[in-house]
């Protein structure tokens, strides 16, 4: 597989994960689609912050330092294609599934929390942009030394 056409793939999941979100947003704010059907409900808004603000809590981290965990970095090392795009959609997918999530779990249930960790979501799928340089980097190998962090951490 083509590295143009690994990063186009990445590319589209990454604007479906950020772009998608907003959309939403966009038609629950324009009153299309009804906002705070289930704002009446207080135990299941329990348990759906309970869970989201874990999932949240966890996979952000997780996908941040993904490439640089060592049975992923070594399987990076060996330049194929495919990957790459298994493991950066992985990737993708662990920060923006909960910001999908929590951006509809806010909507249903008017609750602040769930923008804040849609938003800290968002803000996160920022760093794990598919550009030409990082799909590069991450298959060198060359981010370990360069990024000025301590890969022992």
């Amino acid at each position: 597989m083509k590295r143009i056409r690994v990063r186009m793939i990445l590319l589209y999941i990454w604007l479906l994960s950020f772009i998608g979100p907003m959309l939403v947003a966009a038609l629950f704010e324009c009153d299309i689609l009804l906002a705070g059907g289930k704002a009446d409900q207080n135990s299941s808004e329990f348990i759906a912050v309970a869970i989201m603000e874990l999932v949240t809590i966890c996979t952000i981290p997780l996908a941040l330092r993904l490439f640089k965990l060592p049975p992923v970095a070594r399987r990076l090392a060996s330049g194929k294609d495919n990957v790459l795009l298994r493991w950066s959609v992985l990737r993708m997918l662990l920060i923006g599934i909960p910001v999908w999530g929590n951006t509809l779990f806010y909507y249903f249930y008017m609750n602040v929390s769930f923008a804040y960790m849609a938003i800290i979501g968002g803000l996160s799928l920022l760093f794990i942009y598919p550009s030409k340089g990082k799909c590069k980097m991450e298959i060198s190998g060359e981010h370990n030394e360069t990024d000025g962090c301590n890969s022992k951490l």
